[in-house]
Order: structure tokens, then sequence, then C-alpha cells
């Protein structure tokens, strides 16, 4: 069920954040799309939260606040490229670094290939595939 809520949008920010350091990779510089934002409800932030794995982390076992937001920041270092992870429970409230409790990330930033494979489970580009899974 995690993978039908939110898999679709988790896909779409994994691929944005590929594309991105393909570009900087070949051109020094993200040119066009630096900045990327999704709108979306509570349950959808929570889910994406699950999905990750950083659910507890950020907001343990209640659901996101009004005008909570993630972000995920792909940054360049000197060995390479990482990713860190923000959760901002609300306007008043400064972002806070979970990227530690995402699956399989260590360290903060982590390592952009371990981050790029915290969630292939939890991922698909097709929603309608796993309708078509579970109710065939």
């Amino acid at each position: 069920m995690l993978k039908l809520k939110q898999g679709k949008l988790l896909h779409t920010i994994i691929n944005l954040i590929k594309q991105q350091k393909i570009e900087h990779e070949k051109n020094g510089v993200v040119k066009k799309q630096k900045f990327t934002a999704f709108s979306t409800q509570d349950w959808i932030l929570q889910a994406v939260l699950n999905g990750i794995g950083a659910a507890q982390q950020a907001i343990g076992e209640t659901i996101p606040e009004y005008n909570a937001l993630i972000i995920f920041e792909l940054k360049k270092f000197h060995n390479g490229y990482g990713i860190q992870v923000f959760y901002k429970k609300d306007t008043k409230n400064v972002e806070e670094d979970i990227t530690k409790a995402v699956r399989r990330c260590n360290s903060s930033p982590c390592p952009f290939e371990i981050f790029i494979g915290c969630c292939d489970d939890y991922i698909t580009d097709n929603p309608l595939d796993i309708c078509e899974k579970e109710y065939a």
C-alpha cells in the first residue's frame, strides 16, 4: 500500500535528483531546473517519510503539521555527490536534518549511490501496475 500511496512521487523525486547530478557532471552546473517544489497533503508527506524510512525521526507517532515540508538537497563534494534530507515541521520551526534516518544512510550527507538505492522497494513509475498485481 505504501508503494501505491507515494511510489510515483518518490520515483519522480529520485529521477529529478539523478538528472540534476548527470547535468552537473556534464556541464559543471545545473542550468535549468535547480529547484523543484511539489505541493501535497499531509498523508502523502507521511507516506514519503515512511517510504524513505525517516517517518519516526521526523514526525514520531503523529502526522505532519500544516505547512510541513521535506527538502531533498543534492550536494557536490570533492569526492563525489551526496544527498541531504531535511524535514521542516511548520513555518515557525527550523528544518531538521533527517538524512541519517533514511534507509541505508548512516551519514549526512548520504553518499549519492546509497541514497538512490534506499527506496527501491517503495517506488514505482506506474501505480496502475501495483493495482493490477494486487487485484489480478
